[in-house]
């Protein structure tokens, strides 16, 4: 539908590859491997419509953390993972369970390694890293965007400010709840 209708940004609820509820099912490999064999269904989709932005939530491990993420795909490539920075852990939610919160700075980058299965799943792939961190994305026609999950809309130190005063335009919220 965002595609039939031109869209040219779509944002999915956090964690929306493998669900919010998994819970202990976190932590199995298995869980972030489905996520990325999903995801090689849904990059190419993008090809068709040049600078379609696609911003899923799923589980990454980044130097065997695991991170609550968005992960961002454009023109058939990853071109960005950002990590949520504040974890939801009162009431019914425990996030801090399964996921570690992000502690760099915005614009800190680190470079992930993509999955083979999921370079090989797509006819063409010569990306083999992507860029992790809390990132500003920018438009062919100049828009600055980046996105952040939930808990953190509502964190005194929210990411949204300093996003905002280094001119980011839209701020996604791919909240879960």
């Amino acid at each position: 539908m965002a595609k039939a209708s031109q869209s040219r940004y779509l944002l999915t609820p956090e964690l929306s590859l493998c669900g919010y509820g998994c819970e202990d099912h976190f932590l199995e490999p298995d869980t972030e491997t489905h996520c990325w064999e999903v995801l090689a269904a849904l990059a190419p989709l993008t090809l068709d419509q040049p600078s379609f932005l696609l911003d899923v939530g799923m589980p990454i491990v980044l130097n065997g953390s695991r991170y609550n993420a968005r992960v961002v795909v454009c023109d058939g490539q990853v071109v960005g993972i950002r990590p949520k920075t504040v974890m939801a852990d009162d009431g019914n939610y425990r996030e801090g369970r399964w996921f570690t919160p992000w502690q760099g700075a915005i614009g800190e980058v680190e470079e992930f390694l993509l999955p083979k299965a999921f370079i090989d799943s797509i006819p063409g792939c010569a990306q083999r890293v992507a860029p992790f961190g809390l990132i500003v994305f920018q438009t062919s026609d100049g828009l600055k965007l980046s996105s952040e999950t939930c808990e953190e809309l509502w964190s005194p130190e929210s990411p949204n400010v300093e996003l905002s005063l280094m001119g980011v335009e839209v701020i996604a919220n791919g909240s879960g709840r």
